[in-house]
């Protein structure tokens, strides 16, 4: 997980090094959704990895410390954020993009998008708990 999250930032940074020097308004906000999807996976595979080590701790018998427990609902949290505005931006480009080729990149990303939202709200569940203004991104 921790190469996952290495790579996902190094996307974010490729991906924003990029939208600095990209002029078209809609090829910026694709640009930018897909930096958005990378922080979402970057946070996510974090807190992946930390859950995994917090579970091994517990595993051997030691307690799981509140600082680390707070630094996993955090990286949540986070990833929520993320994936809310991959998805608000999803949304603004779904009803103004026509060029077929910026139309194929974004229907792309929404399907990446679909195959890590059940997961995700699944596991952010898991650390967290239900919270009703989760809805709306799961019909997204």
């Amino acid at each position: 997980m921790e190469n996952a999250a290495r790579l996902y930032g190094e996307g974010v940074r490729a991906f924003m090094r990029l939208a600095s020097s990209i002029r078209d308004e809609l090829k910026l906000s694709l640009c930018l959704a897909k930096a958005s999807y990378c922080d979402f996976m970057k946070a996510y595979c974090e807190a992946l990895g930390l859950r995994k080590s917090l579970e091994d701790v517990k595993a051997k018998g030691g307690p799981a410390g509140p600082d680390e427990v707070g630094r996993l609902k955090m990286l949540v949290r986070l990833a929520e954020r993320c994936l809310r505005e991959t998805v608000r931006r999803l949304e603004k480009l779904r009803e103004v993009i026509e060029d077929e080729a910026l139309r194929g990149e974004m229907t792309e990303l929404i399907k990446m998008v679909g195959e890590k939202v059940e997961p995700f709200l699944d596991f952010r569940d898991e650390v967290e708990g239900l919270r009703p203004d989760m809805e709306e991104v799961r019909k997204g």
